[in-house]
């Protein structure tokens, strides 16, 4: 007999009913959405939903307050903590397994540069450098001697350029991003070869982002992330089943509202239409409602608990289709419920969330 528990997770009850809420696992895939204040439950429901994923698909979580460390008291022989300012390694140069190095090059470029808020000339700039080094390196021909961060660095520096000159710019621009990284965790950047991260792929990870600048966080959310994309597509893993399960508890980093023109939409942008296909969903959690419309438009599944600003609430309501009284309607939520839509079905209801067991 199908045990719903094999393909669904239980969110908690309707409220009124009292009947089960149950979501498939596979329409994850279509991404949710988490908005509400501190307090209100969206560690919970999260707490919740991850439980029962563990084990049976990869779940990566971005952890910017030590949330998610709690749940290893129960899941001692099913979670990993990594906080990747201290006891991670990985270089970033090293494409994921079944990538090709020229198709690594191009996403880690790009990513890069638009992370860093870098322009064309330093794009090319970079792009050129890094395909010099994997010929030196035999990348192209096999070898797994790949050159590391501060590799990279150096033969930037190197670069025989016109005093004076925009190449110079560019180089410089480059240089100083490269360093900053380099300065405040260079053990992280330190090697060729990085950790496993195939073998993570299919585990149950909290990447925790405390002792990490801003910026540099939202690198690594992005190139782990990227990571996880490219593979997927190398693999040819497409299909209507969820193998990848990525969560941001501070969801307005990755898709902030905000966008250089120059610079074209943020990385995230790109691949959260995409991801559905190759079986990887989002869960993006934030207190605000000011995030890019991406998350938005490409979330079927939107959970809303109260928020504290009436644009909040208004731009929430607006993208779940909730009407003026039902909107009113989150701010006398108590503690625990939330408001409900999912996008598909057209399915509006309250839905009551319990305690979890380490509350």
């Amino acid at each position: 007999m199908l045990n719903l528990f094999d393909t669904h997770v239980l969110l908690g009850k309707v409220k009124g009913s009292g009947a089960p809420a149950w979501y498939p696992m596979t329409e994850l895939t279509k991404h949710a959405l988490f908005l509400g204040a501190t307090g209100y439950g969206k560690t919970t429901l999260l707490y919740w939903i991850l439980s029962q994923l563990f084990g049976k698909v990869g779940v990566w979580m971005f952890d910017r307050k030590e949330d998610f460390r709690h749940l290893l008291r129960l899941f001692p022989d099913k979670l990993l903590v990594f906080n990747l300012a201290e006891d991670f390694r990985c270089n970033p140069l090293e494409p994921p397994p079944y990538v090709k190095p020229a198709r690594w090059l191009e996403i880690f470029v790009d990513m890069f540069c638009r992370v860093n808020n870098l322009l064309d000339g330093s794009k090319s700039m970079l792009l050129t450098t890094m395909a010099e080094l994997y010929e030196r390196y035999k990348v192209y021909a096999g070898s797994r001697n790949y050159p590391s961060f501060l590799e990279l660095c150096e033969a930037l520096k190197k670069l025989e350029l016109a005093r004076g000159s925009r190449s110079t710019g560019f180089r410089d621009s480059l240089v100083t991003r490269l360093d900053s990284y380099i300065a405040t965790n260079k053990r992280l950047y330190d090697c060729c070869a990085g950790f496993d991260i195939e073998g993570l792929i299919a585990k149950s990870v909290v990447f925790e982002l405390t002792g990490l600048i801003e910026f540099q966080a939202n690198f690594w959310i992005n190139l782990l992330l990227y990571w996880v994309f490219a593979y997927r597509i190398a693999k040819k893993e497409r299909g209507n089943r969820l193998l990848n399960l990525v969560v941001f508890d501070e969801a307005k980093s990755v898709f902030s509202p905000f966008e250089n023109p120059a610079l074209g939409f943020p990385p995230i942008t790109y691949m959260v239409s995409m991801l559905r296909e190759f079986c990887v969903g989002i869960i993006a959690s934030d207190q605000m409602a000011q995030l890019s419309n991406a998350i938005f438009a490409n979330s079927q599944l939107k959970v809303l608990w109260p928020l504290g600003s009436g644009e909040d609430r208004l731009k929430a309501a607006r993208a779940m289709g909730l009407s003026a009284e039902q909107a009113a309607y989150t701010q006398s939520l108590g503690l625990g419920e939330a408001i409900v839509s999912h996008q598909r079905i057209g399915k509006i209801f309250v839905l009551q969330i319990p305690k979890f067991p380490l509350e």
